[in-house]
Order: C-alpha cells, then structure tokens, then sequence
C-alpha cells in the first residue's frame, strides 16, 4: 500500500503520460494532414505546370 504522498505522486504521473500520449496523436493527425496537404500541393503544381507547358507547345507550333 502506497502513501498518500506517494499515491498522488503516482497519479500525477498517470495524468503526465495521458497527456504525453494525447498530444502525441494530435501531433501524428497534424502530420498527416501537412503530408497529405503537401503531396496535394505538388500533384496540383505538376498538373498545372504540365497544362501550362502543353498550352504553349501547341500555341508556339502554329
């Protein structure tokens, strides 16, 4: 049987490591949601650069 001192002790530390784990998967949702934005913002930049280089080929070729 712990203490009393030693049991909130303990429990402060149950609360550190809920709140350690709680942040850790918002930071994990964040990431995901910066990397996804991030490939999005490259295919569209590719996708429009392309149309754009495709566009001038064929208005130069006349």
């Amino acid at each position: 049987m712990l203490s009393k001192k030693d049991q909130a002790i303990v429990d402060d530390m149950i609360v550190r490591e809920r709140n350690m784990k709680n942040r850790q998967r918002v930071i994990g949702v964040i990431m995901h949601k910066r990397r996804l934005f991030k490939q999005r913002l490259v295919m569209y930049a590719a996708i429009l650069t392309t149309a754009g280089f495709w566009v001038h080929f064929f208005c130069t070729i006349r």
